[in-house]
């Protein structure tokens, strides 16, 4: 397929939620992310829901489809439990492309919503998004998770809203993170358990995950989330 997205420099932007976060690639080098207002015409579009695509898919697509001057990636949904992966699958098709026989669970931490993705032969067999980060910012939790609130949150889930409250009066931000991760990490206990995790993310919450994740014994490999979005996109681009 031709494209403007194609040709140099091209761009790659990611939409989560509200928030646009544009790169843009010229004779091999990437540059970014910066936040964005306005998508150029010649660049691949992941986060439109315009178009979409049911799991199990193909991690890595076969082709984009257009839409006028761009391109898009097409939003993987899930029916049960509904869920949309949007920004995640460049990443997800980034560490596939330089880990093409790799088989486990992708751990996401975004800006909004963590993703936990299932990959097998090759393709995304299911996910599982947790608005953690979201909560954990409007909470003001800290970055550095108690994993004993943690511990805590996991043995005994249906406690965390009076777990969450001891912790704002006692104004105790890491144990307020520990309590929402251990809320997630019990909630995705079928995901992790027994299989190899990659933490993929650069967020401020990624180094909190593989705290958590480490005390679990959750046998766990980190990459770094520019460097897979980055490549995700150069994949998308030579389509």
């Amino acid at each position: 397929m031709t494209s403007s997205a194609k040709n140099s420099p091209w761009h790659g932007a990611l939409i989560e939620g509200a928030t646009a976060t544009l790169w843009t690639f010229d004779a091999g080098r990437a540059m970014g992310p910066a936040q964005t207002e306005t998508l150029p015409d010649n660049a691949i579009i992941a986060g439109d829901s315009s178009y979409t695509l049911a799991v199990p898919c193909p991690v890595i697509p076969d082709a984009l489809p257009s839409s006028g001057p761009q391109r898009v990636l097409p939003t993987v949904t899930q029916a049960a439990p509904r869920d949309r992966l949007t920004w995640a699958r460049v990443a997800a098709i980034g560490f596939q492309s330089l880990n093409p026989e790799w088989d486990g669970i992708l751990c996401l931490p975004g800006h909004d919503t963590t993703y936990w993705v299932h990959l097998s032969a090759k393709e995304i067999v299911s996910f599982q998004g947790c608005a953690t980060p979201q909560l954990a910012r409007t909470l003001n939790a800290s970055t550095t998770p108690e994993t004993e609130a943690a511990e805590q949150t996991m043995s005994r889930p249906a406690n965390l809203a009076a777990q969450i409250h001891t912790a704002q009066v006692s104004q105790n931000a890491n144990a307020l993170l520990g309590h929402l991760l251990g809320a997630e990490i019990a909630a995705t206990r079928p995901y992790w358990l027994g299989q190899e995790v990659a933490l993929i993310g650069t967020t401020p919450i990624t180094e909190a995950y593989a705290t958590i994740l480490n005390a679990q014994h959750v046998p766990l490999i980190r990459a770094d989330g520019t460097k897979m979005v980055e490549k995700g996109f150069q994949i998308l681009n030579a389509l």
